[in-house]
């Protein structure tokens, strides 16, 4: 099974952690500005953001950590010469995506 071969390789592969500040959007504005990045996929560079994190149950922190693993995929994986359209590759706008990036990018999300 291709699912439980990729949770052992995750298991047993190289990884790198290092903490990070969590940002998410300013609860000021959010409602106009949130529409905004949920309709348009370039807004997200013009959400306002501030430090902090909604975890579950409510509760905030200003630290989380993010997990590198090197070795998650292999250059032949993320060729962008084979896979041109993973540089801009959004959920809005597939039409235009070959089958052979969406089943790539599909493959990558799995592992995860």
């Amino acid at each position: 099974h291709v699912f439980d071969a990729d949770m052992k390789h995750l298991l047993t592969r190289e990884k790198e952690t290092t903490n990070v500040t969590c940002m998410m959007p300013e609860q000021a504005g959010a409602n106009r500005i949130g529409m905004n990045y949920i309709f348009d996929d370039s807004a997200h560079k013009d959400l306002p953001l501030e430090a902090g994190r909604r975890c579950e149950g409510g509760t905030c922190c200003d630290k989380c950590s993010r997990n590198i693993f090197p070795t998650f995929a292999s250059q032949a994986e993320t060729s962008f010469d084979t896979y041109p359209e993973l540089t801009g590759l959004t959920f809005n706008d597939l039409a235009d995506v070959s089958a052979a990036t969406i089943l790539q990018f599909t493959r990558l999300i799995e592992r995860v």
